[in-house]
């Protein structure tokens, strides 16, 4: 099983990534989402489908907002609260670290401007980093590539 870490999961890629992955639980699980929460309702709704042990949020006052909504969801699907699974939540600067702290096989960044400087970043414990923009680290580009050609099964 590749264990995944989607930044970026409600930008078309992403969706696109989730998709693929959704088809194909028995061979990947998603470790970890980053997004900027500006969707609570969409976020609340991937952390439900695909429990990840760690959520970033890279706009600390939409936490609230997630949590609110997370719980209504769980509430109308009649899950009780000691029936959730356990998602850790990083806000603010720290989100995108915090998720990546975690390790992972793959790292998909499908919407680059959720990290601020890849070049604070500690990609330790991450086996292969896969980007659609370029991602430059100190001049270096990090990783190009596609997703979808990466993570088939």
């Amino acid at each position: 099983m590749i264990s995944v870490i989607v930044i970026g999961p409600r930008s078309i890629r992403g969706v696109e990534i989730l998709a693929h992955i959704g088809a194909h639980r028995g061979d990947f699980m998603i470790d970890g989402l980053v997004d900027d929460g500006a969707d609570p309702d969409r976020l609340a709704e991937l952390v439900m489908d695909f429990t990840p042990l760690r959520l970033g949020i890279t706009d600390e006052y939409a936490e609230l907002l997630y949590r609110s909504r997370h719980r209504e969801m769980a509430t109308d699907a009649g899950i009780l609260d000691w029936e959730l699974p356990e998602v850790e939540v990083r806000t603010g600067s720290d989100a995108v670290q915090g998720v990546v702290d975690i390790g992972c096989d793959v790292v998909i960044i499908c919407d680059a401007k959720l990290i601020s400087d890849p070049s604070r970043l500690n990609w330790t414990g991450v086996g292969r980093i896969v980007a659609w923009q370029p991602l430059e680290i100190d001049g270096l580009i990090l990783a190009t590539g596609d997703p979808g050609v990466d993570l088939v099964a």
